[in-house]
């Protein structure tokens, strides 16, 4: 055999044993589920991968099982454990974007590997990193031949209690050529976290010399897995190279895609997960897009009154608006709701419904009393038609729902005296039920008003006190508490009067007086007589009249308006006549 005969046979050996390893991978992703603590202390989860691949460019099967490598967070990402998975399913699966019953539908078969196992690790204060590589790709436009995948998801500390994001849609959908489209690429989590969405370089991983990598005691470099290499002219950017659209809404996955090229293209969405601002993990999904050459057909038109699609409510409160889809072609058209909010136990009642364009249905939620956060519930809105191919229009809608704070103020008076009353009011709405009390509770008491947003107290005690409030609103959200101070004062002591308590009738310029006090006024009463002068100082002159019974009272008030009790004096009014003189 000649140099040249052993040559050719290699290469065509090496091609042959290249092909069989080839499983053309088009896209998936790796999720887990938190399932408790064993018997045995270890923490339990369900692992699961879904695995797609293009079964008429191979007829390499599914792996029947594979192992997931298990490292630490530390440093060197050591080796803490392999997990063998098993193949559970392979479906096929039809490409989404519809076109089903359309001529022009794609050539393709796409088939599902649904690996899952439950895993068992060790309690951990810095996580686990799970990962697991597979060659090659499916044939790409934007992508070099025989690049692996690789699968990832992170495990925060065992402390934390996390499921993983899980995207639930086939990563192979069509589209249409030159034309603009919005895919929903929205992940669920069972924990309702925040999720933050960007596009990312897929990863490689394995060759084709080297399709399943075998463990690696140490791997600093996760999670920067190698990533793909493009073709000249395209990049993570540009997937479709120049003319084209790649970008995402980073709040819900909706990604606006347009190609001005046929074929099949990479990109991948990565999802971040924060919870109360902390981040915990990320998943990725490799998705291949298929482009080809449609007919005509006008993508539908969402809309609400006024072009709204961000709203906010307050919790406990309900919230509705009117959603409207309308396609330009008059073709029927169908309208549904993705996104963790229809996964809630006190999900939204949205008619998912189809109908002739244009269709009209109603969106009514109300968020219970502790789904009020700082961070918006963000869905998708998706009106598909059934034309040839069916466009889809995709929305993003955002409630914000404002935790019920409740009354945030107290109004009336912040100064009292003694067995003096006031009127307190808190700003809350009128429909709701308001708590109130003193502190302490024998400084005053509420004599009328409670449960309503305003009470009259009278004070009974003086001191610093404390009148406090909780609204509950009509739907029995607790506000929190709100509070004014209430100074009490003292009342000036009863007045000691000093004067003549017998005087002769039809006197003048009897004087009366009381200690004085610097700012303080004075009320005084007189019976029997009349004042001369002014009745508002601490001495007072009176004129007295006809014989009899008379009285001195006063009042004494302080510069704060506290009024002591009334002080009386009373006075015997004398008959001042003279008897007759007899004599001889």
């Amino acid at each position: 055999m000649t140099k040249t005969i052993k040559y050719c046979l290699l290469i065509f050996i090496s091609a042959l044993t290249l092909d069989v390893q080839a499983t053309h991978l088009v896209g998936g992703s790796m999720s887990y589920e938190y399932l408790g603590q064993g018997s045995n202390g270890r923490f339990r989860y369900r692992l699961t991968i879904n695995m797609y691949r293009d079964c008429f460019a191979s007829n390499v099967p599914f792996d029947q099982e594979i192992n997931v490598y298990a490292h630490h967070n530390n440093t060197n990402r050591n080796l803490y454990q392999t997990f063998v998975v098993p193949l559970l399913s392979q479906p096929f699966v039809d490409p989404p974007s519809g076109g089903s019953d359309c001529s022009f539908k794609p050539n393709v078969c796409l088939q599902r590997g649904f690996y899952q196992s439950i895993i068992e690790v060790d309690a951990s204060t810095i996580g686990y990193h799970l990962v697991f590589q597979r060659c090659c790709r499916n044939t790409q436009q934007n992508l070099l031949d025989d690049l692996g995948q690789t699968y990832y998801a992170f495990i925060p500390p065992t402390s934390i209690r996390n499921n993983s994001p899980v995207f639930t849609g086939v990563p192979a959908p069509y589209i249409c050529l030159n034309d603009l489209v919005s895919i929903d690429n929205i992940a669920k989590d069972a924990d309702g976290d925040s999720l933050v969405y960007s596009l990312e370089i897929p990863w490689s991983g394995g060759t084709a010399s080297d399709p399943m990598p075998t463990a690696r005691n140490t791997w600093p470099q996760i999670p920067n897995f190698s990533p793909v290499i493009y073709k000249n002219g395209f990049t993570v950017a540009n997937p479709f190279g120049s003319g084209g659209t790649s970008t995402i809404n980073p709040f819900n996955g909706l990604t606006n895609l347009l190609s001005n090229r046929q074929g099949r293209f990479s990109i991948a969405v990565e999802v971040s997960e924060y919870r109360n601002g902390v981040f915990l993990s990320k998943i990725r999904l490799d998705i291949q897009m298929i482009v080809i050459q449609c007919p005509p057909n006008e993508t539908p038109v969402i809309s609400t009154q006024g072009n709204n699609f961000s709203f906010e409510v307050e919790a406990g409160r309900q919230i509705c608006f009117n959603i409207t889809a309308t396609d330009p072609d008059n073709d029927a058209i169908s309208l549904r709701g993705t996104g963790s909010i229809f996964d809630l136990a006190n999900k939204p009642i949205f008619n998912q419904g189809s109908g002739a364009s244009p269709l009209t249905t109603q969106f009514c939620w109300t968020p219970t009393c502790d789904q009020g956060t700082n961070f918006p519930y963000v869905f998708n809105i998706e009106a598909k038609d059934n034309g040839c191919p069916p466009k889809t229009k995709v929305v993003a809608v955002t409630i914000r729902v404002k935790p019920f704070v409740g009354a945030n103020n107290i109004s009336g008076p912040a100064v009292r005296c003694v067995n003096a009353t006031g009127f307190y009011e808190a700003n809350g709405e009128s429909d709701s039920r308001y708590d109130w009390q003193i502190i302490p509770a024998n400084a005053g008491n509420i004599i009328q008003g409670q449960g309503s947003k305003s009470i009259e107290v009278v004070w009974v005690l003086s001191g610093n006190h404390r009148i406090e409030v909780v609204e509950t609103s009509k739907n029995n959200c607790k506000g929190l508490s709100v509070q004014r101070i209430v100074q009490v004062l003292a009342n000036p002591n009863i007045p000691l009067i000093e004067g003549q308590d017998t005087v002769c009738e039809f006197s003048t310029n009897n004087l009366y007086r009381t200690n004085a006090t610097p700012n303080w006024t004075y009320s005084w009463i007189v019976s029997g007589g009349s004042i001369a002068g002014a009745a508002n100082q601490n001495v007072l002159n009176i004129n007295w009249g006809a014989s009899g019974k008379g009285s001195v009272k006063l009042i004494q008030t302080n510069e704060l308006g506290c009024a002591s009790d009334t002080a009386e004096m009373l006075v015997f009014i004398d008959n001042a006549s003279v008897g007759a003189i007899n004599g001889t």
